[in-house]
């Protein structure tokens, strides 16, 4: 069975390029829709992939913008009562290539990263195939279904309920499946082997990732080595600009009093002028999924931190790795009057 792969983040299209060289071992064709609207800058990607030939086939699709007013367009009746069909029309009017493989992904297994209203498309108009959700990062694991949500969609709306819940999702693939509190989805859960993915690629296909991320190889030198992976903390909402940056800054700060390098990686939906601010750390391409560094083990970092980016954790070349938690976004000024601990090396 042919494979098409839906996501929007760099993680999504690495773990869908490592699922894509597993399938292509097993005999199989992949498509990758990739969504262009939620990171920025994301199409430039596309020449390097197609080059490459990870997919047999990749189209961008509009997934965020189009659904913005997408309740004001499509008026009150219809939006409680015919859902369905006025996303569908939406979609398809946006995104006219998708018509033009409706064939081929209608016979393959549909893989889909954190299923949420912008990829319901699929679960209506190929309610037939066999779908898997792919672990998202650290949401898949702390998502429960709320039972009114659930009632509501099911049996009033009549709209996929998402997030995994969806009948035709038949798997839930994730690192940790003992790790998910929702009970649906832990029933569905199978393991997400990233390091075998790894393992598994040729040499040749090694290079071919490093090369479509990151062009001509930067070197990462030095004996003390500090990773600093940043969230879109502001952009999201959750603290100020101000406060985010001042994080960072202390533990820019912290790392450079034990004598480490810093080298910083902007996540990609960020907006914040990093080269501006600190102007003594080095900064890894910000269209880069941090992930690519396990492919060659002359990348490595002796501590990497985070706030509460999942990456970090899927990284196997940092040596301490100090996630400081969601907990210090509720009082950021007061966590600025802490140390954090950076191990001595």
């Amino acid at each position: 069975m042919n494979q098409t792969y839906v996501g929007c983040s760099l993680y999504h299209l690495y773990v869908s390029m490592l699922l894509a060289y597993e399938a292509r071992r097993a005999g199989q064709k992949s498509l990758m829709l990739l969504i262009n609207d939620r990171v920025p800058d994301v199409e430039s990607l596309l020449p390097g992939l197609r080059k490459i030939g990870v997919f047999d086939d990749i189209v961008a699709v509009k997934a965020y913008s189009i659904l913005t007013d997408f309740k004001k367009n499509l008026g009150t009746v219809n939006y409680l009562f015919n859902r369905q069909n006025g996303l569908v029309s939406i979609y398809e009017k946006n995104n006219p290539e998708l018509l033009k493989r409706e064939d081929f992904i209608r016979d393959s297994q549909i893989n889909m990263f954190h299923i949420v209203r912008t990829r319901a498309y699929f679960l209506i108009k190929f309610p037939n195939n066999y779908f898997r959700m792919v672990e998202e990062g650290f949401q898949t694991y702390r998502h429960k279904m709320p039972v009114l949500r659930y009632l509501k969609r099911k049996y009033l709306i009549k709209f996929p309920i998402l997030m995994g819940h969806d009948s035709q999702v038949k798997e839930v693939l994730v690192q940790h499946p003992e790790k998910l509190r929702d009970n649906v989805l832990r029933s569905k859960g199978k393991k997400l082997d990233l390091d075998k993915l790894q393992r598994d690629l040729s040499n040749e296909q090694r290079q071919d990732v490093l090369e479509c991320f990151l062009g001509e190889r930067p070197t990462y030198s030095g004996t003390k080595k500090f990773l600093l992976i940043t969230q879109p903390l502001s952009e999201d909402g959750i603290v100020s600009e101000k406060q985010k940056v001042d994080i960072y800054a202390k533990a820019i700060l912290s790392a450079k009093a034990k004598g480490y390098d810093v080298y910083l990686k902007t996540h990609p939906r960020e907006f914040t002028k990093y080269s501006e601010l600190f102007k003594d750390v080095k900064l890894i391409p910000q269209l880069f999924p941090i992930e690519v560094f396990n492919l060659d083990p002359n990348y490595r970092f002796e501590v990497g931190l985070t706030v509460f980016s999942g990456s970090l954790d899927n990284l196997s070349n940092v040596e301490n790795k100090i996630t400081l938690g969601r907990d210090i976004l509720s009082n950021p000024d007061e966590f600025l009057k802490t140390e954090i601990a950076i191990p001595a090396i």
